[in-house]
């Protein structure tokens, strides 16, 4: 075998070895975007058609810290029981400004745990008034 064969073999070996771990620990913040610099995999979660087919809707919440400044934050909405027993769980990547909004049709006092969490979270409680 020549020398550039073999090298070759190994640069494929080494990229093989890295999207294995990559895949398994998400050590390295990796995305995969579109024209418009999206995140392709979390369009697709984040992104459903109504029920007529004709039009895309993004559900997103917007905060507002208290200096005035404006934070959008895509989200998945997690109002029934089946939707919020299953929560975030599984998931091997959350965008920076992307979560989940769980609603509920009453004031609840409520503890949070999720089951097989790859990622850390951050939980942010509030009421009707905001």
């Amino acid at each position: 075998m020549n020398s550039q064969f073999k090298l070759l073999i190994y640069i494929g070996i080494l990229v093989a070895i890295f999207l294995l771990i990559q895949d398994r620990f998400n050590i390295f913040d990796i995305k995969i975007v579109d024209k418009e610099g999206q995140n392709i995999e979390q369009n697709e979660d984040q992104t459903k058609k109504e029920e007529d087919g004709s039009k895309e809707v993004v559900n997103y919440v917007e905060l507002y810290t208290s200096e005035g400044k404006k934070i959008k934050v895509n989200v998945d909405v997690a109002d029934t029981e089946a939707s919020r027993r299953a929560g975030l769980s599984n998931r091997q990547y959350l965008g920076d400004y992307d979560g989940m909004l769980f609603v509920f049709d009453e004031s609840v006092t409520s503890s949070f745990w999720m089951k097989d969490m790859y990622i850390p979270l951050d939980i942010i409680f509030f009421d009707a008034e905001g």
